[in-house]
């Protein structure tokens, strides 16, 4: 069980009580903290950049109440700094497809889990920019990333398909033309941990599921690499938390904005603390 010191939690319940946006995103006082802090977080590095609008996406939606949860927090994200959303959510409609190995964890899931019970009415609750993509994410993911656009680059994306060869596909989302991706985006994982109180916890290894697909999107011969955020667990005060072991950034290493040619003003010792300032919600 997670424990923190009185004045911190002291300090949450007056954040919960009268903080603003930002602080409620640092001491986990909204809901879905992982989805809070990554879209906070891109639409910081998205001002960082210059940009104004921001693709969020959330891979498995089942029944949508994360999809809602996103378009909602995206909403207080935009009140709070003037970052626009537009919001996906894939899913094949069916629940999850046939597993074909061990690498799919059959031992946890089984085909047809988390099936999307009504369509049609989980269309009628999404809110304005938000819209559902339903298919394979194999077969759908190639055309949605031909349709991105520079002026709305991805820069945060929930990973909920649970199992390896979904998530694999879903990840040649981050081979898209690199001015469609943030220069730095995040990306939660949420069967990267199994619930400490369950046997799926023991489960979980590098060799299966969304491990598995994280360690090979790395390994291969790109300048995309998915990475730890080392300060996260050193810069908030609730730094006990299991997701902040699911969330990650997604380093777009040829992004213009990262090489060589990016150019700025020189700035001396007492101007670059300003100038640079990066507001990540940690």
């Amino acid at each position: 069980m997670s424990t923190y010191p009185d004045a911190v939690l002291q300090e949450r319940a007056r954040v919960a009580e009268r903080g603003d946006f930002r602080e409620r995103v640092r001491y986990d006082v909204t809901q879905r903290a992982p989805y809070a802090f990554g879209l906070l977080a891109a639409a910081d590095a998205a001002r960082f950049f210059g940009i104004d609008t921001v693709t969020a996406i959330e891979f498995g939606v089942a029944d949508g109440d994360g999809l809602l949860a996103l378009g909602a927090l995206a909403a207080d994200v935009t009140e709070y700094t003037g970052v626009a959303f537009d919001i996906v959510g894939f899913d094949t409609g069916h629940g999850l497809p046939p597993l074909r190995d061990y690498r799919d964890h059959p031992e946890i899931w089984a085909a047809g889990d988390f099936r999307t019970v009504d369509r049609a009415a989980l269309e009628a609750r999404l809110p304005p920019r938000t819209t559902m993509i339903w298919g394979e994410v194999g077969d759908t993911i190639g055309p949605f990333v031909n349709r991105l656009r520079e002026d709305a680059p991805v820069g945060f994306v929930a990973h909920d398909m649970d199992i390896y060869h979904s998530t694999a596909s879903a990840l040649a989302l981050y081979r898209a033309p690199a001015a469609s991706l943030l220069p730095v985006g995040i990306a939660y994982f949420d069967d990267t941990l199994g619930r400490s109180d369950r046997l799926g916890s023991l489960l979980r290894t590098r060799w299966a599921g969304q491990l598995l697909a994280i360690d090979e999107f790395n390994a291969a011969e790109s300048p995309r690499k998915i990475d730890v955020i080392r300060t996260l667990k050193h810069r908030r005060p609730l730094n006990q938390e299991p997701w902040l072991d699911q969330v990650y950034a997604v380093h777009v290493l040829d992004h213009p904005a990262r090489g060589a040619t990016a150019r700025r003003a020189p700035l001396s010792m007492g101007d670059y603390p300003v100038a640079r300032r990066f507001d990540w919600p940690l």
